[in-house]
């Protein structure tokens, strides 16, 4: 009879500007393994983020081991989402505005400190059960945008008529503002915001004159497990 063959697991990373969240699962995609999240404080500096992550994917190795009986050879490689275009060849982040990096070599800084190959993660091309949604911004247009640092409760962007927004989108933001703080930090985007431009967020915000509320909510999901819902606000 021949040996059993061992089960191999991918270690997954969403990287993102407030948030890290890794975890781990067998190759079939079977179940969740080990999921964690820790604040990404990018702030802190890239290597500060990638030390991070990197003691994550140690942190959730060592419980997969724990709980299913693996080695450390059963696991494949790590797959990372992180935000901004990507040299997928290379394993460059070209720019993140959120976080402030350009040109990063974020799959080699996560494989040499790890051990294991680490590449950017692709949507299998055989599961219909994801709905992806996606636009091409070329990263040229990508560099010309100029990231601002603000605090929106009490700062705000000026700009002249003819510079406002069209749209400002505002996720996993106003959820950790008290009304009176949503409605200081909803003043100052409509303030950066034309008459008729839209303030789309995924958390219900109190919200003053000009702005106001307008088609209620609409759900999105993710997949069978994960979903939001999408509220809008429109500068009168």
């Amino acid at each position: 009879m021949p040996p059993r063959k061992r089960q191999r697991y991918i270690l997954g990373v969403d990287l993102g500007g407030t948030n890290i969240v890794a975890g781990a699962m067998p190759e079939d995609g079977s179940q969740e393994i080990a999921m964690r999240s820790e604040p990404t404080l990018a702030d802190e500096g890239a290597d500060a983020v990638v030390n991070r992550i990197a003691s994550m994917i140690e942190k959730v190795i060592a419980q997969t081991i724990s709980e299913t009986g693996a080695v450390r050879g059963d696991f494949a490689g790590v797959g990372i989402g992180s935000p901004g275009p990507l040299d997928r060849e290379k394993g460059i982040v070209i720019v993140t505005p959120n976080l402030g990096w350009r040109n990063f070599p974020l799959r080699d800084e996560v494989s040499n400190r790890v051990g294991l190959p680490a590449s950017a993660m692709r949507v299998p091309g055989n599961d219909e059960a994801t709905d992806v949604r996606a636009v091409l911004v070329p990263p040229a247009a990508v560099l010309s945008v100029t990231p601002v640092n603000l605090d929106v409760i009490t700062e705000r962007v000026s700009l002249q008529d003819g510079e406002r927004f069209d749209l400002v989108i505002g996720t996993n933001v106003f959820v950790y503002y008290d009304p009176f703080e949503q409605a200081l930090a909803a003043a100052n985007v409509a303030a950066m915001l034309r008459p008729g431009g839209v303030l789309l967020s995924n958390n219900d915000i109190y919200v003053t004159t000009p702005m106001k509320p307008t088609v209620g909510h609409l759900p999105v999901s993710y997949s069978d497990r994960q979903h939001d819902n999408v509220f809008s606000y429109q500068r009168q």
